[in-house]
């Protein structure tokens, strides 16, 4: 009935001839529906039409469950010592990686729905507009879906942050990145001439985006010449809406042994020192150090002692402290804090605000969205 009702305009003010310059436009008169009514049966026809459709479902919720429950399987339980820390922050690039890579697979269909975008174009059946408008909407509310199935499961199963608010926080970014890069993946495979060339341009931009996300190259090793990439980037600052809504003001604190053993001994060892290297430990860290047994030391001692000794496993200089390794110890176990914001630094995100990073991700849905009506409105792939 849609169809009919779409295909039933004026058919001799809005049918243009083969001949017709394709690039020229078409006046408001040769429209039979208002912007409002031909998005409105767009978006009830083909929304609803694509919302009973397999194949459709299973590429946006379907790939959500399957990314969700392989990331529960490696991810879960994930603790929160100096190495865990770090998975952590790997489990959040993943989860920038499933909500932006798997719009790829998007392609096939859009370009395959080109050749009826151009006929009923040509037949003033809708406005461009209306079109790009209809796919945001329908793309938008499919995302709510798939975002809704992805994070309970991988938000909880992976004992992130324990806050409603965080969590919710959680699902706003994933939804705001999947709906920039469906909107990406839209604007450049409407530019692409066809499936093939299509199938290479979005894998290739998504890349690009995912190599200066700040992860695999860290911010300030980046070349120069891609730091334009990084300020840009919808996944780098995806990648930091996530960190700082999971780090921000968070302590971990992390307890040793003292007692004789060399399983501790080095594990405290190796985290003091190579704290220390990557940053996640500060002298200020030592500083707040206590011992289990509540025994006291002399904590501006062992701050100097394992910058300038303990890496280098100098135990004379721990004894000097009030602490031993290898004689009778009162301590027990030393324990500091990891803070969340030493996380944050080591990966050059620290003075941002988890808000303003999901702005600048927001930032780019008007773009891409420009893009996907330009690529429509101006480029011509059609057969004559």
């Amino acid at each position: 009935h849609t169809s009919r009702t779409l295909s039933g305009l004026d058919s001799m003010r809005s049918i243009r001839s083969d001949g017709s310059d394709a690039g020229s436009v078409l006046s408001e008169s040769a429209y039979s529906n208002s912007l409002f009514n031909e998005i409105t049966i767009m978006v009830g026809y083909r929304g609803f039409a694509s919302w009973k459709d397999g194949q459709f479902l299973g590429t946006r919720l379907g790939l959500a469950i399957i990314f969700a429950v392989i990331m529960a399987s490696f991810w879960a339980d994930s603790k929160n010592d100096e190495h865990g820390l770090m998975t952590t922050a790997s489990l959040l690039f993943i989860a920038v990686g499933a909500a932006v890579f798997t719009t790829s697979v998007y392609v096939p269909t859009l370009i395959e729905e080109r050749p009826v975008f151009f006929r009923e174009r040509h037949d003033a059946c809708y406005r461009v507009i209306s079109y790009v408008l209809h796919k945001i909407i329908i793309e938008g509310v499919t995302g709510i879906g798939a975002v809704l199935i992805f994070c309970p499961i991988v938000y909880w199963s992976c004992s992130l942050q324990d806050h409603i608010y965080s969590y919710i926080f959680f699902n706003l970014t994933l939804w705001t990145l999947n709906f920039a890069a469906v909107m990406l993946t839209l604007a450049v495979a409407s530019a692409s001439p066809n499936v093939e060339i299509a199938g290479a341009a979005v894998p290739l931009v998504m890349t690009l985006n995912f190599f200066c996300g700040g992860f695999m190259v860290l911010a300030d090793k980046i070349p120069v010449w891609w730091k334009w990439l990084y300020q840009i980037s919808y996944v780098q600052w995806g990648f930091s809406a996530l960190m700082i809504n999971q780090f921000e003001g968070q302590e971990y604190p992390q307890c040793y042994s003292l007692d004789q053993g060399g399983s501790s001994q080095s594990t405290m060892m190796n985290v003091f020192s190579h704290g220390l290297g990557n940053g996640l430990l500060s002298g200020d860290d030592l500083l707040q150090a206590t011992c289990s047994s509540g025994h006291e030391f002399n904590r501006n001692k062992l701050s100097a002692c394992t910058i300038g000794h303990f890496a280098q496993y100098d135990n004379m200089c721990l004894k000097d402290v009030g602490l031993s390794m290898l004689s009778e110890d009162q301590c027990g176990s030393l324990c500091v804090s990891v803070k969340g914001d030493s996380v944050l630094e080591t990966f050059g995100l620290s003075g941002r605000s988890k808000w303003q990073s999901l702005g600048f991700i927001a930032a780019n849905l008007p773009v891409f969205c420009l893009m996907f009506y330009l690529a429509l409105r101006f480029l011509k792939y059609e057969s004559r």
